[in-house]
């Protein structure tokens, strides 16, 4: 019986911040999907049927932000149960902390995302 890894979904327009993070979720034990904005997320959740057990998610983006993605994500229905983890170098203001399991700070807050992700899953 194949052993299927968790998928997590990392939203950055930063690609040295995706591949930061891609490479060391992997190293932990995830399978990770990539987006540069919240429109090609929102597609790739949309396409697959197989969704993620979380998303990471940075704040300011071009095309669609991290607000209007977590907007997007917590109106539907069939995205209830994904985690959303956000990790940007702005603060959240605004956000509903109920909409989010956790903020981490660019830099100083990423190996602390790392271990959360890593303690998230495993419950």
């Amino acid at each position: 019986m194949d052993f299927m890894k968790p998928l997590v979904l990392v939203v950055d327009d930063s690609l040295d911040v995706r591949e930061w993070l891609e490479a060391h979720l992997r190293e932990i034990g995830f399978e990770v999907k990539s987006a540069r904005d919240g429109k090609e997320a929102l597609a790739l959740l949309y396409a697959d049927p197989n969704l993620p057990v979380a998303v990471v998610l940075d704040l300011s983006m071009p095309v669609m932000d991290g607000w209007q993605t977590l907007f997007a994500i917590r109106s539907q229905p069939r995205f209830s149960g994904v985690a959303v983890f956000i990790h940007s170098s702005r603060s959240p203001d605004g956000i509903n902390p109920a909409d989010h399991q956790g903020f981490f700070r660019k830099g100083v807050g990423s190996r602390k995302l790392l271990e959360t992700l890593g303690s998230f899953v495993s419950r």
